[in-house]
Formats: structure tokens, sequence, C-alpha cells
């Protein structure tokens, strides 16, 4: 069986997400939380103006394109593949 990528865990209050290290690039993630971390503040601006943004509306106004977002996917599953492929396989099957 593969270890968990990525995690979800809901409590009344929180949500609470582990990504594994080998599932995505830095940068990338970094660049994902400032993401978040924007939209969170754009949401707290808003709150006094108009009704919350809900976690779906957000991603909707995201301006990657599914096709885009499926490319970034495939990547980062094939990177953590080829990082822990040896975890899995049996060393003959890797040519070692």
């Amino acid at each position: 069986m593969f270890p968990a990528m990525i995690t979800v865990e809901a409590t009344d209050h929180e949500f609470h997400v582990t990504i594994s290290r080998n599932a995505v690039d830095e940068r990338a993630f970094a660049a994902f939380i400032a993401w978040l971390r924007d939209e969170s503040t754009a949401h707290d601006l808003a709150r006094h103006k108009e009704a919350p943004r809900s976690l779906a509306e957000i991603a909707a106004s995201s301006r990657m394109t599914e096709a885009q977002a499926d490319t970034l996917a495939d990547e980062i599953k094939g990177r953590w593949w080829m990082e822990n492929r040896r975890r899995f396989l049996p060393p003959e099957e890797l040519g070692a």
C-alpha cells in the first residue's frame, strides 16, 4: 500500500492538512501557501462588505486550467515515484 501523500483531518473548528515533503516541490508549496494567505487576507478584508467566500469559491477563482492542474499533479506524482520507487520495488527491478 502506498503511503498517503496528502491527508486531511477536520475538527469542529479546524482543518489539518498534512502534505508529504516528497509529494511537492518546496517552491511550489511556498507559492501555494502565499496564495492561500493572500486569499485569506482578501477574505478578511471583504468580510465586512460582502458575504464570506467559501473555499470552493476561492478555488473557482483560480486562473489555473484543469489541464494545467492535471499536468502539475502528474509532475508531482512522477517526481514522488522516482524518489520513492526503491521503497516498493525489489532491487532487480530497479536495475541495481
